[in-house]
């Protein structure tokens, strides 16, 4: 962000901070720690479904292989571990892709919290 900007955005809200006094600083401080626990969500989000992804793919053969094995062809269990298979797939493709975007929202949270903090204060202000 750009000098001119962040002064242009701190003359907008000097008003607003001074009608709150010691209560806008309260607000602001809370706000940027509330970025990195947003943050902090993200990556324990990615590092949850990764946990969950190789756990599942681990028991998803034992499982199947008994369920397969209690009287059903060869064929059929082919059938049975390759729907599994791509089950899985279409779920952890889903599930990565959730958690690809929210790690990047959380590491820009990271690197910049003061912007996300205006937002918020901003939004809130304005009722968005």
């Amino acid at each position: 962000m750009s000098p001119e900007t962040v002064e242009s955005i701190k003359e907008a809200l000097t008003p607003l901070m001074e009608k709150l006094g010691q209560g806008g600083e309260a607000a602001w401080a809370m706000a940027v720690r509330q970025q990195y626990v947003v943050a902090g969500q993200a990556v324990v989000l990615w590092i949850l479904l990764l946990v969950v992804g190789v756990v599942w793919w681990r028991r998803i053969e034992p499982p199947m292989q008994k369920w397969v094995d209690a009287g059903s062809s060869y064929s059929d269990r082919d059938v049975a571990q390759t729907f599994a298979r791509i089950a899985f797939a279409i779920a952890f493709f889903f599930l990565g892709v959730a958690s690809v975007i929210s790690t990047v929202q959380g590491v820009s949270r990271l690197i910049n919290p003061e912007w996300y903090a205006l937002q918020s204060l901003l939004n809130l202000v304005t009722g968005q």
